[in-house]
Parts: structure tokens; sequence; C-alpha cells
């Protein structure tokens, strides 16, 4: 059953998303799918998520892939699945963008010096967001 193997590979929530979305969006009917989709409420959130997001896409929110990684690791219902994902967040945190070079243009010698700079820049960058919702009352 399909249901069964998503759940031994770990990718229930990953189906159960996509189930969500092909109902919503696409107005399929599997109801027992839909159901059994149903019943995760991480799931439920995500196509709502999607949802919303998927006409409202915008580049720069996921220039930096920390929004994308934090999607993805909502996906994933299975702590080891969040753990074999560490090594991808610490390159997406630290590899540095075009951007460490607009904020700090360096010569191509010490372009390195970026990996430094980045986590900085992203504190910076996101805690101000968070300071902002705070401030407007979201």
């Amino acid at each position: 059953c399909l249901m069964a193997t998503a759940e031994a590979v770990g990718v229930r929530r990953v189906l159960a998303t996509g189930v969500l979305l092909a109902a919503d969006l696409l107005h399929a009917r599997m109801p027992k799918l839909i159901n059994w989709a149903k019943k995760d409420r991480q799931a439920t959130a995500l196509s709502r998520f999607f949802s919303r997001e998927l006409f409202s896409f915008n580049l720069q929110d996921y220039r930096d892939g920390l929004r994308a990684t934090r999607t993805y690791l909502m996906m994933r219902e299975r702590a080891v699945d969040r753990v074999r994902y560490l090594p991808r967040i610490m390159r997406s945190l630290l590899a540095p963008t075009d951007r460490e070079q607009q904020v700090l243009p360096l010569p191509k010698p010490l372009r390195g010096l970026h990996v430094v700079v980045r986590p900085f820049r992203l504190a910076v960058k996101y805690l101000g967001r968070m300071g902002t919702r705070r401030s407007s009352g979201k």
C-alpha cells in the first residue's frame, strides 16, 4: 500500500502534503488518501502554506536558503532525516552568496573572509525582521 510504504521510508508527511495539495488545487478525488493525509496536522498546515505561496513566490525570500531549509525540515517527520540534513544546513548558512560581496566588497584573494561575514549578516537580517514583526504586532 502506498501509505504504508511512505511511512516505512519516512516520507509520510511529504506524501500527505502532496495529496492535500492535489485535493485543494486540482480537486483530486482520493477520499481514502485525503482522510489519511488530514490526520497529519503538520501536513495540513504545510499544504495551506504551499497553497498560499504557490502564486506569490518571491525569489528574494529564498535567496539565502534559510526559508527553503526551514520548509524542508518541516516536511520531514523523522528526527533522523532532519539530522541527516544538518550538513546541508551548515553549508547553506556558511556558503557566501553575491550578497556578501555587495555588503562587504573584498578583492578576490580576500573573499574567503565572507564565510565569517555571512552568519553575522544573516543574524542582523533575521533578527531585524523579528523586531519589525514584534513592533508591528504580528
